[in-house]
Formats: structure tokens, C-alpha cells, sequence
């Protein structure tokens, strides 16, 4: 049976404390809230987060302003030398033959002055716009870290509400230390699973094969399962897998069991629920109208074997196939000749 799991989102915290839960078994659709988790130390990070946020973008604006006020000053006293280089340049343009050599002189003189303080003040001009650029880098980066803070915590806040991913039933998680099933209060860390939404379209069950009738079940044979719930009805399945490693699963029994997986054909997920228990038959073969006898009364049950008769006597039988109880025989007796019964 395929699932979506619901797991523990990564978190600053590193361990999550589980707020509310929806009820076990319960059905929801896609987009429904299946569990949440505590976010108070969130909310509160992200309260002093969005203050950082709003002071950056403070910061970024005064810079920005303050390089607009600086830039318009220069830029008035740029224009200011250029006028005093101007009015150097017309006085310095008249013939030295027209005026005294010393005052002649003086105008060059003022003329140098002017063109090195306009020179000055563009080099001022250049150096502010670059240092002004800087500093407004410098205070986007700071804004756009705080922004990015921000848009992280939010999305992790949101990310403690689990959603259920599609239509279906949710299946609360197993606390592995514990050993129960996950109840608000507990905390669990990221990567655990807090519920499963099952996909009910396709089923699966999972048995388990008593080592002494291992060989005889094999992948692709048909069975039949049977819920403990309802025994009443009957779901048609197939082996689609036999585990190569047995497990012990009975204590003081020396008796081990080797995990089957059957897909059923079909199912119904109104009435089946994940973790029910059935009974299943491997259906190794069909006999119509054999003679079924207890598998106590047989000698043994394979080729060569004996039947016990009431009396003390025994007969020789031919045995087709047994179940966990009865066997059944091929061949045809007189009537009122063996003590079974004809399926």
C-alpha cells in the first residue's frame, strides 16, 4: 500500500513540540490540516525579524536621501566654479597689450585658480557619487538580508501546519521511543513521521508463512483474505512476494516465519482500515469434488501416507493437497469406506 507521509519540517529549534493532532482514522480531503506544531518561538523571532526588516529599509532610504542632499550640494558648487572659471576665462582674454603686465599676470594667475577649484569640485562630485553608491549597496544588502530572514522564517512557520497532501485517512505515526502513537505535548524531531495518508486504491497485505510450510508458497499463487472484523467476506489477492529470511515470531516455540506480501485485486475502503488483521489462504491448487479428511488422522501428510480408520484399521491414500487441517485424497472409495467428506 502505497503512502504520503506528513514528517517533522526542519527547524532552528531542531525539536518541534506537537500543538494538536487530527483524530486517528479520520478522513480528510487535499489542503486539510492534519497536525500543527508549536510556533511561539517562531512567531517571536520573526516579530524581531520584521523590526530588523523595517529598520534596514529606514536605513537604505536616509542613505539614499542623504546622498541626493549631498549630490545636489556638490553640484551647486560645481556650478558655482564653473562660473568663477567662466568669468576668469573672459577677464584672462583680454591682450596683454590692453592692460598693465602685473595686472595682466593677476588674470592668468586667477584664471589657474578657478580651473583647479572647478577641477576639485567635479573630482568631489565623482568621489561622493561613488562613496554615496556604497553606502546605498551596502544598505540594500543589509535590507535585502533581512528580507530574506524574513521570507524564511515565515515560510517555516508555515510549514508547522501539515497539510494532508491528498483525499484520504490519516494514520497517526508510531513514537519509536515510547513505542505509541505520537499524542499532543509530545516534541519530535525533523524527519520523523507524525501521520500517513494511505493510498486505500491499492492495498496490501502483509503475512507471515510458518517455516514448516516454507517452499510451498511461492510468488504469483492466488490467495484469499479474510478480515477478523467481517470473516464473512472475501477479498481475492495474489502472492506478490516471499521473504527469503525468517524471523523468530512466537516465543519458547522455536517456530520462525517468513514475511509474505499479497496484493489484493480489490478492496474496500469504507470498511478496511490499515493495521486490520485477515486470515489468508494460499490457494495451491483445486480439487472438485475430493475427499477431505483430518490432517491428525493422516500418518503423514505426503506421498506414501496412511489414513486412520474408527477400529484400529488403516488405508492406504493418495493425498492431493492439504490446508493447516484437513488434507484432501485423490482416487475414488466405496461409500461409508473413509470418515470425510466431500467438499
Amino acid at each position: 500500500m502505497k503512502t504520503r507521509r506528513l514528517e517533522v519540517p526542519p527547524s532552528p529549534e531542531w525539536t518541534a513540540k506537537i500543538q494538536w493532532l487530527a483524530p486517528d482514522g479520520s478522513r480528510v480531503r487535499a489542503g486539510d490540516p492534519v497536525a500543527g506544531l508549536d510556533n511561539s518561538s517562531i512567531l517571536a523571532r520573526l516579530e524581531d525579524q520584521k523590526l530588523a526588516l523595517a529598520e534596514a529599509e529606514m536605513e537604505l532610504q536616509k542613505a539614499r536621501a542623504d546622498a541626493a542632499l549631498e549630490r545636489a550640494t556638490k553640484s551647486l558648487d560645481v556650478v558655482r566654479r564653473r562660473v568663477e572659471r567662466d568669468r576668469a576665462r573672459i577677464d584672462s582674454d583680454v591682450p596683454e597689450s590692453l592692460r598693465p603686465r602685473r595686472e595682466y599676470q593677476e588674470k592668468q594667475l586667477a584664471l589657474e585658480k578657478a580651473e583647479a577649484a572647478l577641477e576639485k569640485a567635479v573630482r568631489a562630485m565623482d568621489l561622493l557619487d561613488k562613496s554615496a553608491g556604497i553606502q546605498a549597496r551596502i544598505a540594500t544588502l543589509k535590507r535585502n538580508k533581512a528580507f530574506r530572514e524574513v521570507n524564511r522564517t515565515e515560510a517555516s512557520l508555515s510549514s508547522l501546519t501539515l497539510t494532508a497532501p491528498t483525499d484520504g485517512l490519516v494514520i497517526i505515526g508510531l513514537d519509536r521511543q515510547s513505542e505509541r502513537k505520537w499524542q499532543e505535548g509530545d516534541s519530535a524531531w525533523p524527519g520523523q513521521v507524525l501521520a500517513e495518508i494511505p493510498d486505500l486504491s491499492v492495498m496490501e497485505v502483509e503475512a507471515w508463512l510458518s517455516d514448516v510450510d516454507y517452499g510451498q508458497v511461492r510468488a504469483g499463487m492466488a490467495a484469499r483474505c479474510r478480515p477478523d472484523s467481517d470473516p464473512g467476506r472475501v477479498f481475492e489477492g495474489r502472492i506478490d512476494q516471499v521473504g527469503e529470511v525468517a524471523s523468530g515470531r512466537e516465543a519458547f516455540t522455536g517456530r520462525r516465519f517468513f514475511p509474505v506480501r499479497v496484493a489484493l485485486a480489490g478492496g474496500d475502503p469504507e470498511a478496511m482500515r490499515p493495521g486490520m488483521s485477515v486470515q489468508v489462504e494460499v490457494i495451491r491448487g483445486r480439487w472438485e469434488g475430493a475427499i477431505l479428511v483430518p490432517r491428525a488422522s493422516l500418518s503423514r501428510a505426503g506421498p506414501g501416507s496412511s489414513l486412520a480408520l474408527p477400529g484400529g484399521r488403516t488405508v492406504s491414500v493418495d493425498i492431493a493437497g492439504c490446508n493447516a487441517v484437513e488434507c484432501a485424497l485423490r482416487g475414488d472409495f466405496p461409500v461409508g469406506t473413509l470418515p470425510g467428506r466431500v467438499p
